[in-house]
């Protein structure tokens, strides 16, 4: 499918940009495994039609993701940013995220900081779905026993992958709730996923790319 769309879009020089969602990571990441070592493409993401990639809390393995998205986010943002004008005084929002080196990336991903996460939970489960999948649906450690490191998860911005300045910048996470915590200071998941200031930041990083 993807590669349909960048044979559409290529020859017609339309830019493509995909966002996706939880476990849309792991179709993002088949999608991208699809199109390796074909030239154009995924193979030189400078050059191809794929403008940009944003992954919003992404329930996909670290390790899996090191494999190729993140090597193909590191080569977007390795492409110029454009020129962007001074953002107008935001509106108050009842959540707001953070750029954690304020730049515009043609790749990003989207996680919570290390103490939203801690006050996310599901019914039923006291934590938040990535440590759900984490701990349900993946396959631990053989030596350790401990569940595999999920991209989205806060602990993910601290590892090595992210030692590299082009896949920091892709990092965007979520700072505030501004008043929206439930009771106990908790939050539910899906309220979370639901917030607008995901939405809000990921239409002004596409709105940035008219290149």
């Amino acid at each position: 499918m993807l590669r349909h769309m960048l044979n559409w879009t290529g020859p017609r020089g339309l830019p493509l940009h995909i966002v996706a969602e939880g476990t849309g990571a792991l179709v993002a990441d088949a999608l991208v495994e699809a199109l390796r070592g074909r030239p154009g493409t995924i193979r030189d993401a400078r050059t191809a039609s794929l403008a940009s990639l944003q992954l919003v809390l992404p329930a996909i393995r670290l390790d899996q993701a090191a494999q190729r998205l993140l090597p193909l986010i590191g080569q977007l943002n390795q492409r110029p940013a454009p020129d962007l004008a001074p953002n107008p005084a935001p509106d108050p929002a009842p959540a707001s995220t953070e750029p954690l080196d304020g730049a515009v990336a043609r790749g990003r991903i989207y996680l919570p900081n290390a103490d939203i996460q801690q006050r996310l939970f599901l019914d039923g489960y006291g934590r938040g779905f990535l440590e759900l999948v984490a701990n349900a649906c993946e396959r631990r450690d053989p030596r350790t026993g401990a569940p595999p490191l999920m991209l989205g998860q806060a602990e993910a911005a601290g590892t090595a992958p992210f030692d590299n300045p082009a896949l920091k910048t892709a990092l965007t996470h979520v700072t505030a709730l501004g008043g929206a915590y439930g009771r106990f200071g908790r939050m539910h998941q899906l309220k979370f996923d639901r917030l607008p200031a995901f939405e809000a930041e990921i239409m002004r990083n596409l709105q940035s790319f008219q290149d």
